[in-house]
């Protein structure tokens, strides 16, 4: 059974070697030098910063970033390898980051997605997420999300 674990500084390289193999296998390109300069420091760049391991290996990832307006956060960072779909590790992930950012007093959570992750979008909508205006600007994503975290209700994860 995978393990739920905080990121810490020991597995740095392991989450680029992941997001390098798990990128690909959605048809995306990892650019660790570029718009994912972020996951090259995680601990400066997240609040919080979760990963699944499978017998040491990490198979899933999320994290939590502050937006600069008052009492709002990010989900990012949501990946999970394809050979473990369907398992309810992803949703345990994004309950994970959920219930953290509701227990550190955001109101709200946002996040960005393409409109080709149809995964991730049933996932964020069963979750009670709601497609809302972008706040960024990103050439790459095309949908965006919101969810009030004060409507949430804390849910069990791994």
């Amino acid at each position: 059974m995978p393990k739920l674990i905080p990121f810490s500084k020991e597995y740095q390289a392991g989450v680029l070697d992941f997001w390098g193999r798990c990128f690909p296998e959605s048809n995306r390109v990892f650019e660790p030098d570029g718009r994912h300069q972020p996951l090259k420091d995680i601990e400066a760049n997240f609040l919080r910063f979760w990963l699944l391991l499978d017998e040491g290996e990490i198979i899933g990832t999320v994290g939590v970033r502050r937006l600069e307006k008052e009492n709002v956060c990010e989900l990012k960072s949501l990946y999970l390898s394809q050979k473990f779909y369907g398992l309810g590790y992803g949703r345990n992930l994004l309950f994970t980051a959920l219930n953290y950012a509701k227990s550190a007093g955001f109101s709200w959570v946002y996040l960005d997605t393409r409109s080709d992750s149809q995964r991730a979008l049933r996932l964020y909508e069963k979750a009670g997420f709601q497609k809302t205006a972008p706040y960024y600007e990103n050439p790459l994503t095309d949908l965006f999300f919101r969810l009030d975290l004060t409507q949430y209700e804390e849910k069990s994860s791994l």
